[in-house]
């Protein structure tokens, strides 16, 4: 009993999915003989040390399109250091445009990263100069998306958390109810159990649409007996 519980808890799935993870990301970057395969497994741990499964899809998302615009905004570049700019001129001008972006979504940092890789970090060997961008653009695609497959295989069993957080609440409006019968003039602790409910009440809504991200792997019941996605409108 006590070892199930064990390794069901949601810091031994989160250590379990790291390690899968990054296993995944660099055998699969190195079965498509990527130069520089360890960043794919930086991308890998970016995405799957997220929290949740909400936030490892916007992450994932966010350094996939990060990639993308970095390589072109890149390789537009290296045309002109391939005319005889010089290296210094081009990322100035290049990286204008990028720190705009960053600074308006700092979740898109990482074109500014892919940049400074693809202009000023020389190339090694004889290959093309365009190479490396596109390297760069898959080895995060393979990062991002081993991170998100294991994610969807072994989520975090929001619906688990939810239903602790439908608990919070309960309990939580119990308590002020008991207080406000017994001590009507304890503004001080009505007001701590007030943030306590609404702070359950947030982390629930939270939980339950991580679950719904997680159907496809763990249903969110629609039984009598399991109608937590229906608590939080009820409880409001």
């Amino acid at each position: 009993m006590l070892t199930k519980k064990l390794t069901s808890t949601p810091e031994l799935r989160r250590f379990a999915r790291t390690l899968i993870s990054c296993l995944v990301s660099y055998y699969a970057a190195k079965l498509a003989t990527l130069p520089e395969l360890y960043w794919a497994v930086i991308t890998t741990l970016i995405v799957t040390t997220q929290p949740s499964l909400n936030q490892a899809l916007n992450t994932g998302r966010d350094q996939i399109i990060g990639a993308v615009i970095g390589g072109v905004v890149g390789m537009a570049g290296l045309f002109g250091i391939l005319r005889g700019a010089p290296h210094l001129i081009v990322f100035a001008i290049a990286l204008l445009p990028l720190a705009a972006l960053a600074a308006w979504r700092p979740a898109l940092r990482l074109a500014c990263v892919t940049l400074v890789i693809v202009v000023l970090v020389p190339a090694s060997g004889v290959g093309s100069p365009f190479a490396r961008p596109i390297d760069r653009v898959l080895e995060i695609l393979i990062g991002a998306g081993a991170a998100l497959l294991v994610a969807f295989v072994m989520p975090n069993r929001a619906i688990n958390m939810a239903r602790d957080r439908a608990s919070e609440i309960v309990l939580a409006l119990g308590e002020l109810i008991t207080l406000t019968l017994r001590k009507p003039d304890d503004a001080d602790e009505a007001e701590r159990l007030h943030r306590c409910s609404a702070a359950a009440e947030q982390a629930l809504d939270e939980a339950i649409t991580e679950a719904g991200r997680e159907h496809i792997i763990v249903p969110v019941k629609r039984t009598r007996g399991d109608v937590v996605d229906k608590v939080a409108p009820m409880l409001t």
